[in-house]
């Protein structure tokens, strides 16, 4: 039972601490032995519970930041994820039948991988969080992102660990050979980022101001003049500006299209609905931006993330999103595109809210935890469109960092650059998460060739480059402005990982699926068999 138990505590404390901010000085290597350490336990076929108990612990551990939501956040995730880790084992068992250890985790587990971080299992989206590969943003393997994604260094860090434990088991197997193919092909196919052809001045505002602070004790007229007054400072200290940047949900107002009519109908826990004239606002919305850019130069622009309320029936709640949105120096909304990749319990519930109880659900959490997870997305994606003085520039907001689709389908159709809006002082300003956030960063600016730049409410506000260097900053928690060079790279460069890369991880669960599918198949054969003698 001892020998259990630690086998199961060390995969899981392995795997945790080689993720970033835990304990830098041993990144990224310490992956590589919690995935050998993984494959063992695997072999081992223990019971679900110890599967089960293995994933919670990591999972734990993993979004551990998530404390600084709510404090039952930590268990409800692990309690939701670790299922993950028996899925894993199900998978690996069934191939195990037939084939080696290695060649088994080989497959099985970027497998798994691939369906968690594009689909998960809750019909809730993907759970790209924490993969195998994410250590390796901060490695020398970094560069090979550009070829083959963070999801192909998944199957790298993975083959290279079978390729281990087949020496360390004293074992004939092919996951040596699988893991040379994949590492020399993605260091053949991996090329330089393409080279900036200019730079775009952007004027970030890292107000600093604490969610709790904003939700529960200021105005939205009191921290729309924080920002106001910083913004100003900041236009008379860096009066030639292309762009202006504000952080996620640091809009003041519900966010509407244009000369829009009817009204906004807001639920409040235990209060009446709150409504709002939807032409008052536009009309609001649209002085309060020209007023803030009163002194902002000729041919400059305003960008920001908020809620953004769409057209309802009379009488009905409005349908609303979490928008990137532009304005001109004169307060013309000019375009918005609203976040793809919505926060699991936190923004959307499985199947999209369509099952019995879900309002009776998004109403508990509005009261109990002051999120209601009924956002949706509407048609329409970026990049914003090219504009005078303006290149096209791809968005992401908050928790799409860590997905790779928006960014790689943003890059295919001409963004030249991104810009991602956050506010995670929801997830505390101990730096962990923060950290996190950087390294996956990194991930997607390798991946697409552009550089990124994040403007955030408390940090941490920099720019990010594909060879992984970044430009910080303010510091975390600072109240400051900061002039940013943003490099612009061709619209039409495409990467390695752009053009194909993308299919590698697929494909590999393709072939996973089909070994699993024959594999069952010809067990069933040999019981009917057995069966009839």
């Amino acid at each position: 039972m001892l020998k259990i138990l630690a086998v199961v505590a060390g995969v899981a404390l392995l795997r945790a601490f080689s993720l970033p901010g835990w304990f830098d000085f041993v990144l990224p290597w310490m992956v590589i032995p919690a995935i050998v350490l993984r494959i063992e336990m695997l072999d081992m076929r223990l019971k679900w519970r110890y599967e089960y108990l293995c994933g919670v612990l990591f999972w734990l551990f993993a979004f551990g930041f998530l404390h600084n939501v709510n404090p039952l956040a930590v268990p409800g995730a692990a309690i939701i994820m670790g299922a993950t880790f028996i899925v894993e084992a199900w998978v690996f068992r069934k191939l195990r039948s037939k084939y080696s250890a290695a060649t088994t985790a080989c497959f099985a587990l970027p497998a798994c991988e691939f369906v968690r971080m594009k689909w998960f299992y809750l019909a809730v989206g993907g759970v790209p969080w924490a993969s195998y590969g994410f250590p390796l943003a901060d490695s020398a393997f970094l560069p090979l992102a550009s070829s083959v994604g963070e999801s192909g260094l998944v199957i790298i860090a993975v083959c290279l660990a079978a390729a281990i434990y087949s020496w360390w088991r004293r074992s004939a197997s092919t996951a040596l050979l699988l893991s040379v193919l994949v590492l020399t092909g993605a260091v053949a196919t991996t090329s330089q980022a393409p080279t900036p052809l200019s730079s775009l001045n952007c004027l970030v505002i890292q107000p600093s101001i604490g969610v709790h602070q904003k939700n529960d004790k200021l105005y939205a007229e009191e921290f729309f003049k924080i920002q106001y007054d910083l913004s100003v400072a900041g236009m008379r200290a860096h009066p030639q500006f292309d762009l202006m940047l504000w952080a996620e949900t640091m809009w003041p107002l519900p966010a509407v299209d244009e000369g829009v009519v009817g009204e906004i109908r807001r639920p409040w826990s235990g209060e009446d609905d709150e409504v709002i004239d939807l032409g008052l606002m536009s009309g609001l919305q649209r002085e309060t931006v020209a007023s803030l850019m009163a002194s902002a130069p000729e041919g400059s622009y305003f960008l920001t993330g908020s809620h953004f309320y769409h057209t309802a029936e009379e009488g009905e709640y409005n349908d609303r999103s979490t928008d990137f949105i532009l304005f001109s120096k004169d307060g013309e909304l000019l375009q918005h595109f609203s976040k793809r990749k919505l926060v699991p319990f936190g923004e959307t519930l499985p199947f999209q809210n369509n099952f019995p109880g879900s309002e009776y659900i998004c109403d508990l959490s509005q009261k109990y935890f002051g999120l209601r997870p009924d956002f949706v997305i509407p048609d329409g994606s970026g990049p914003l469109q090219a504009r005078k003085n303006l290149p096209a520039i791809g968005g992401a907001v908050c928790w799409e960092n860590v997905f790779e689709q928006p960014f790689r389908s943003q890059s295919d159709s001409g963004a030249s650059a991104f810009a991602i809006l956050s506010n995670e002082d929801w997830l505390g300003s101990d730096g962990l998460e923060m950290t996190q956030m950087l390294s996956a960063s990194k991930l997607r600016s390798a991946e697409t060739g552009r550089y990124l730049l994040r403007a955030t409410n408390t940090g941490q506000s920099c720019v990010i480059s594909p060879s992984g260097s970044i430009d910080m900053g303010p510091e975390i928690l600072e109240k400051a402005f900061w002039l940013a060079k943003l490099p612009i790279v061709p619209a039409y460069s495409v990467t390695n990982y752009q053009e194909y890369g993308w299919r590698l991880a697929p494909l590999w669960a393709l072939i996973c699926l089909i070994m699993l599918v024959e594999n069952i198949l010809c067990q069933r054969r040999l019981d009917l068999s057995l069966a009839n003698k």
